[in-house]
């Protein structure tokens, strides 16, 4: 029964879900996080009132060894920002959000940053249709790099996407783990229905065909978006570091981000992974797995 209940939810993932870890539980603690350590602790549970309990306790201790990872040789600004949602999306709203975006960037120049990553829909517009924006960013590109969230219109499709400017070029890479229930429904019938009263008739956001992977000055990253950055899959690609845009406005107030982040480290600590994460509705922070 208890490694049933210890090895289950790597597997079962209702609707696509996969948030059901018991091993965040660990996390932060000085046990580490791998099955033996988790399986130990559950032991000890049983045998509390055993002699051997001490020494059994100590053994996921002496296990728990790591080394951290070599940060890249960048200066990377990450942007934090407080915009509600019930706001974000507003027409009025957005070109102060736009202006805000720029002044943040301009900040990072001034400060000497090689890099700035603003959150998950910063720009919240299609920003492929926006030539003129693009333009701008394109400029400031010549003095740093610029990652930022934003949406993607194309062949009549909708997409979630993370726009990379640098050196006067851009490159826009499409989100491809979808929110179930979020971004799509995740059942093969009753979508356009589900659409239509849950979510005013809009449709499915559109995916990749995989998860992308980008270069910043000879530094490849993984593209991760929200949801993304909690999946186990993204972390064993071949590239250690990981660019992650989140909004968590969504789902402020909560714990929702605390939890986002334990599993972040979870699968940083897991696959040796060092983790940036820019987010709008919760602190920006750096995991570093090693």
């Amino acid at each position: 029964m208890i490694l049933t209940l210890l090895f289950a939810f790597d597997f079962i993932k209702p609707f696509d879900f996969d948030w059901f870890k018991f091993d965040v539980l660990l996390v932060d603690s000085y046990f580490g996080i791998s099955k033996i350590a988790f399986l130990t602790l559950l032991i000890s549970l049983l045998i509390k009132y055993s002699k051997f309990l001490p020494a059994l306790l100590v053994v996921p201790i002496l296990l728990n060894s790591s080394t951290k990872i070599e940060p890249p040789h960048l200066k990377i600004k990450l942007i934090s920002t407080n915009i509600p949602q019930d706001k974000k999306w507003k027409r009025d709203f957005i070109p102060i959000e736009v202006a805000n975006n720029f002044k943040y960037i301009e900040k990072a120049i001034k400060e000497n940053y090689d890099v700035v990553v603003l959150p998950e829909s910063a720009f919240p517009l299609f920003l492929n249709r926006y030539p003129n924006l693009i333009e701008e960013l394109k400029e400031l590109s010549r003095k740093i790099t610029i990652v930022t969230g934003s949406l993607e219109y194309k062949k009549r499709k909708f997409f979630n996407s993370t726009y990379i400017f640098e050196n006067g070029k851009m490159q826009i890479l499409n989100k491809h783990r979808l929110v179930p229930f979020g971004e799509y429904i995740p059942l093969p019938f009753f979508q356009e229905e589900i659409n239509r009263i849950f979510f005013g008739g809009a449709s499915d956001y559109s995916t990749a065909e995989n998860y992308g992977i980008y270069s910043i000055k000879n530094y490849k990253f993984i593209n991760a978006i929200c949801y993304e950055a909690t999946n186990e899959d993204i972390y064993k690609l071949k590239p250690k570091y990981i660019i992650a845009l989140t909004n968590d406005a969504w789902f402020m107030p909560s714990t929702m981000p605390i939890l986002q982040k334990k599993l972040i480290k979870l699968y940083a600590e897991r696959y040796k992974k060092m983790v940036f994460h820019s987010i709008n509705g919760y602190k920006s922070y750096i995991v570093n797995g090693g």
